[in-house]
């Protein structure tokens, strides 16, 4: 049986700008944190914050690719 490899959350290297979004919106999602607290700490706005919480809870992560990265689905008349 393989070995499975065991880090904390916090201790995950964040590589691209997706996971540090996520990264940023996760202790709001776990109810640990408040966005208005979360936006301090990291220096961002708070706007900022709740846009990407929003964002993630519509869309899931692809909602925290920058649109043209995740271009909406052409439209097709019917």
């Amino acid at each position: 049986m393989p070995t499975q490899l065991a880090l904390r959350f916090d201790e995950a290297p964040v590589i691209c700008s997706i996971q540090e979004r996520y990264h940023s919106i996760a202790p709001i999602l776990a109810g640990k944190s408040s966005a208005t607290e979360q936006a301090e700490l990291l220096n961002l706005g708070y706007s900022t914050v709740t846009r990407w919480l929003r964002q993630f809870r519509e869309k899931g992560m692809p909602g925290l690719f920058p649109a043209d990265q995740y271009p909406r689905e052409p439209y097709t008349a019917e």
